[in-house]
């Protein structure tokens, strides 16, 4: 089921969600290191998003799903609520599908940072099927995936947390809340909404469905983005999300990165002057990040198709998608 928690700060958008799966019926785990994370770089913006809900029906990842549909869909070339609409009427396609008696709710939570009329702003978005923006024990659901805006004050921080809020009672949300928005550090917000999810996976209240491990996304105004991988070993990781953006003619979507070799190093995609590229032999797929050993390799899934709403076949300078260096704290 999940929890996710999204934090707005003048510097930073900071999405962190627990990797628990777990069976819809039986309330089996199902798997404690699922990823539930997507960056997309859209042609106005950069956004992450995460979900809860319904993580796998029968072989198919929810998290695949939707990075295969935004990619077939163009959603790279254009605008962050084109990108949200598509979600919206792909999901209610693809729910409608499910058999009865499944447990359907579902929630999509988009948060990043879009071009306004002068400045880059921070923006988010629940995509639904229940009928209020907020989750809750009732299992009622509506037909149609729902776009909501969420109110957000980058200026003075806030926060908006989703999937299953009983396992945090009012009197922890509201000191989550207070705590998170006084926070103005990567490491510090990524630190706190961690242990956060960690206190409600140990509620009686969650019933399993909350995990201890967790994923943290970190956007900045530059389109840049960190990513970690938070074990129960106490040392975080550097940690590849399921990565999509557009770049010459083609929109690429990068899977299953998992976790990366720690230090001081950026990887990036989509070609320019980047510390490091996409390389893909003959034999397997295969990165070579320049800053490390040329012994040491990265394995990844990767696909690209073709523009469908562009027709540039060339463009002069790629906007980058990075992994910011774990030491960073912008």
């Amino acid at each position: 089921m999940t929890l996710n928690i999204t934090v707005f700060t003048p510097a930073n958008i900071v999405q962190i969600s627990d990797r628990r799966m777990v069976d819809a019926r039986t309330g089996r785990v199902i798997d404690d290191e699922a990823n539930k994370a997507l960056v997309l770089h859209c042609a106005d913006g950069v956004l992450a998003v995460t979900f809860a809900g319904i993580g796998r029906v029968g072989n198919l990842r929810t998290d695949l799903w939707l990075a295969e549909s935004l990619q077939d869909a163009g959603a790279a070339e254009l605008d962050c609520r084109w990108a949200c609409n598509h979600i919206a009427e792909a999901a209610t396609g693809w729910f409608r599908t499910f058999p009865s008696g499944l447990d359907k709710r579902h929630t999509f939570v988009v948060a990043g940072w879009c071009d306004g009329k002068d400045r880059v702003v921070s923006r988010c978005w629940t995509i639904s099927n229940l009928p209020h923006n907020m989750w809750t024990n009732s299992m009622e659901t509506l037909d149609q995936f729902l776009v909501r805006p969420v109110t957000t004050s980058s200026r003075v921080g806030s926060v908006f947390v989703t999937g299953l809020l009983d396992s945090l009672n009012r009197r922890e949300r509201k000191r989550l809340f207070t705590s998170l928005k006084q926070r103005t550090t990567i490491e510090a917000i990524e630190s706190w909404g961690v242990e956060a999810i960690r206190r409600a996976s140990a509620d009686p209240a969650s019933h399993g469905g909350i995990g201890e491990k967790c994923t943290a996304i970190a956007l900045s105004p530059a389109r840049e983005v960190r990513s970690l991988y938070y074990g129960t070993d106490g040392v975080p990781a550097t940690y590849g999300p399921n990565l999509l953006w557009y770049y010459g003619g083609s929109n690429w979507l990068v899977t299953d990165i998992g976790s990366l070799p720690d230090g001081n190093f950026a990887l990036g995609f989509g070609g320019g002057p980047t510390p490091v590229k996409l390389v893909v032999s003959s034999i397997d797929r295969w990165a070579v990040p320049s800053p490390l050993p040329a012994i040491q390799t990265i394995a990844w899934k990767h696909r690209i198709t073709d523009a469908r709403h562009r027709n540039e076949d060339k463009m002069e300078s790629a906007p980058l998608l990075i992994l910011m260096p774990r030491n960073s704290t912008q």
